[in-house]
């Protein structure tokens, strides 16, 4: 049964973004509204297909699940600037002509220029949920993140969490708690990926370096060589040795 999101589901879901705003003095009366009618509207008379890449056409039945998709990431962008004019500025920007595949490439762009060690972060949990074998698991990809190049040791002080990862890529992964995987947030930032291979560099030898570290670790070489051992103490070991 499909289900569509009328303009007043988007508008509920805009209002409760405004009202959680981190920073409130950065919108005033005018932009609030402007923010309530702009967007549901623009979306309204939104087609999915070919929406953000001239390489691929989003089908009918995810059309519905694309424009909210879109929606969200579009007031990401703009509760993310720190002033009125900067945000009116990002709301004209994404209300005349911006789509998809602009809204995702925005992100990525907010997402390098986090201070600290977030854009590291998000950036190689993007590329082990977008090229590995198979979906990773949460803890799996925890242990990946806190690999450290060149280091004979596993330090699980430098595993991040779930909820941090999730944060610092910006909206465009999430956990899927039935199977304890986690996952790109639609298939369409998949294939946005696959059709701009430059945004990564070398991510198969990147892996490929994590995973060797990863298995030559004190750690890992200290268990016991029985396929019973506790594999809780070192999740990502199954993974390593196998791909």
């Amino acid at each position: 049964m499909p289900v569509e999101p009328r303009k007043n589901d988007i508008t509920g879901y805009l209002r409760l973004r405004l009202d959680e705003d981190e920073t409130p003095e950065a919108v005033n009366e005018s932009l609030e509204a402007d923010i309530l009618e702009k967007i549901p509207d623009n979306m309204s008379e939104m087609y999915a297909w070919a929406c953000y890449s001239k390489y691929f056409c989003i089908q009918s039945s995810n059309i519905y699940t694309s424009r909210f998709l879109l929606v969200s990431l579009s007031i990401d962008g703009i509760l993310h600037e720190s002033t009125i004019s900067r945000r009116r500025e990002k709301l004209n920007k994404m209300t005349n002509g911006l789509e998809l595949g602009d809204v995702y490439g925005a992100t990525i762009e907010r997402i390098k220029a986090q201070d600290g060690d977030k854009s590291r972060l998000a950036m190689t949990a993007l590329i082990w949920i977008s090229h590995a074998e198979r979906p990773p698991r949460a803890d799996e990809l925890c242990d990946a993140l806190a690999v450290q190049l060149g280091s004979t040791d596993f330090d699980v002080g430098n595993i991040p969490s779930i909820s941090t990862l999730v944060n610092c890529c910006q909206g465009l992964i999430t956990g899927d708690k039935k199977a304890s995987t986690v996952r790109l947030i639609h298939f369409t930032l998949q294939e946005y990926l696959s059709v701009h291979p430059d945004i990564f560099t070398k991510p198969h030898s990147a892996m490929a370096e994590i995973c060797i570290t990863y298995v030559n670790s004190t750690q890992v070489k200290a268990l016991s060589t029985s396929h019973s051992s506790d594999t809780h103490i070192t999740p990502f070991r199954e993974y390593c040795s196998l791909y």
